[in-house]
């Protein structure tokens, strides 16, 4: 899991500085390097490609260059090459978004069954620094505690429609201190109680 989501970020990396070099040139040289990710055991392809130094587990993946570059007339460009990089850009970076958010679902539906979602432990199956992770999620307009909340109604909404687990059980297996405590959580996110949403839906 660690060395697929690790491979994501590199990837993208790899096409938007392939990306400068086509636009500035093969001459093109970052300033450094970061990844979100922690340090690999082997960084000597990282090296050869980049030939800039490269920072780990860094707030954000990022190429850092000097600003002259942004000042540089470049051979040849004109506004359709210009909305064709743009382009190019925002697709990789939604991407990137997307892949975020299905790894971080992924990972998190068997962390709240085992009760392992504090932010720490998740960014670390994510390779993250935690306010990596909240960084990111911000920029989404959620948090991980929203999104625990939502995993946990999905999960709950499976148990009580398909298996014949009590509401006590099913709060203990989600990690609440009591059913009371999950019956209130369930009401606020679908207006009635476990119970009446098992006799609906069953």
């Amino acid at each position: 899991m660690h060395e697929g989501i690790s491979q994501i970020y590199s990837s993208s990396i790899t096409i938007i500085y392939n990306l400068l070099r086509s636009i500035c040139g093969e001459s093109f040289t970052a300033t450094e390097v970061r990844f979100s990710h922690s340090q690999p055991d082997d960084i000597k392809p990282y090296e050869s490609f980049f030939q800039a130094p490269l920072i780990f587990e860094a707030d954000e993946d990022a190429i850092v260059f000097p600003d002259h570059i942004l000042k540089k007339s470049l051979p040849g460009s004109n506004i359709e090459q210009h909305n064709d990089v743009l382009k190019r850009l925002t697709t990789i970076e939604s991407e990137m978004d997307i892949d975020f958010l299905e790894q971080l679902h992924t990972i998190l539906r068997p962390l709240v069954v085992s009760q392992c979602s504090s932010p720490e432990h998740v960014a670390s199956m994510l390779s993250l620094h935690p306010r990596t992770l909240n960084r990111r999620l911000e920029n989404h307009g959620t948090t991980l505690r929203d999104i625990v909340g939502d995993i946990r109604y999905e999960i709950a909404k499976q148990l009580l429609a398909d298996s014949r687990m009590s509401v006590i059980a099913i709060s203990t297996l989600l990690g609440y201190a009591d059913a009371s405590v999950f019956t209130r959580a369930f009401r606020r996110w679908s207006g009635i109680t476990p119970s009446a949403w098992r006799m609906q839906n069953r």
